[in-house]
């Protein structure tokens, strides 16, 4: 079994989860970081109105993690 998966964005391989992490975080994936954050306006208890002033909120990020934990299983 291989432990060791490649980046996601730039193909850059190797990584366990830990490198992976510093990888994104420490700033060293170029692509990772050209990528805009995923936005979104919902806001279920805000009128249009309110929502459309609203200010912008980050999604949460699980589904690409636990989709690189079950795919590397």
């Amino acid at each position: 079994m291989n432990d060791y998966i490649n980046c996601p964005f730039c193909n850059e391989p190797g990584f366990d989860f830990i490198g992976l992490k510093d990888h994104f975080e420490a700033g060293f994936c170029s692509v990772y970081n050209d990528t805009p954050p995923v936005l979104s306006r919902a806001r279920p208890n805000l009128t249009t109105e309110e929502s459309d002033t609203a200010p912008l909120v980050r999604e949460p990020q699980e589904s690409f993690w636990v989709s690189m934990v079950t795919s590397i299983s």
